[in-house]
């Protein structure tokens, strides 16, 4: 059995490292997070 603390930072540190090798994105483009949103409507106010 993981242990699930484990899998909690791995997953932080996926989310970081992708977070940090975006590229420049446009308000029309598809969202980096693969949520099938467009940018301007789901992560562009925190980026």
């Amino acid at each position: 059995m993981s242990n699930p603390l484990s899998n909690a930072w791995h997953w932080v540190r996926q989310w970081f490292s992708t977070r940090e090798k975006l590229p420049d994105l446009s308000r029309n483009d598809p969202c980096w997070c693969g949520s099938g949103k467009k940018y301007k409507h789901c992560h562009m106010a925190e980026d």
